[in-house]
């Protein structure tokens, strides 16, 4: 009974693995993870392309997408977290047609907030059409970081998103 089981079972799995393939190749999974980023930044002049980022109303991705390797590299200038965050994490998850990055921090171990430049890299991701969503921590009822990219056209771009709530602005 036992081996009748694990038999039936398993040409499941190959009928699921072989039957649903209709000949293509199948795809890596997709993956994505925080790389690195900046310490906390403090508030000063500064530019980047001719837009204020030191803080003063913006949030803003910077991408670029490699087709050969399907890696699609995004920049996240001015993400807002606490001074003392432990840790930052970045969660990316694709549903349908979405790449979701949802940021995050371990702890919040101080009473004040500051910027952050993240760098995040998704791996295994097709030349497609995907809505890039950012959730963010302490973006409070400020619009989100939401855009649209073909990846089969585009290879690199920027998004800026103001913003006027702390740490960003006033």
């Amino acid at each position: 009974m036992k081996a009748a089981y694990i038999t039936g079972l398993i040409l499941l799995t190959l009928l699921f693995l072989f039957g649903c393939n209709k000949g293509e190749s199948v795809q890596q999974a997709i993956t994505g993870s925080l790389l690195s980023h900046s310490s906390c930044k403090r508030i000063t002049k500064s530019t980047f392309a001719g837009v204020d980022l030191s803080g003063k109303g913006y949030s803003s991705v910077v991408y670029s997408y490699n087709k050969t390797k399907q890696v699609l590299s995004i920049t996240h200038i001015n993400a807002g977290f606490n001074c003392c965050p432990d840790s930052l994490y970045c969660n990316v998850s694709i549903v349908r047609d979405s790449i979701l990055i949802k940021e995050s921090e371990a702890a919040s171990l101080c009473c004040c907030n500051c910027l952050y430049d993240l760098e995040i890299g998704v791996n295994g991701l097709p030349p497609e059409e995907y809505v890039v969503r950012f959730i963010e921590p302490y973006i409070g009822g400020q619009k989100e970081l939401i855009f649209n990219v073909d990846l089969s056209k585009v290879q690199y771009g920027r998004v800026d998103m103001p913003r006027d709530r702390y740490p960003w602005g006033d």
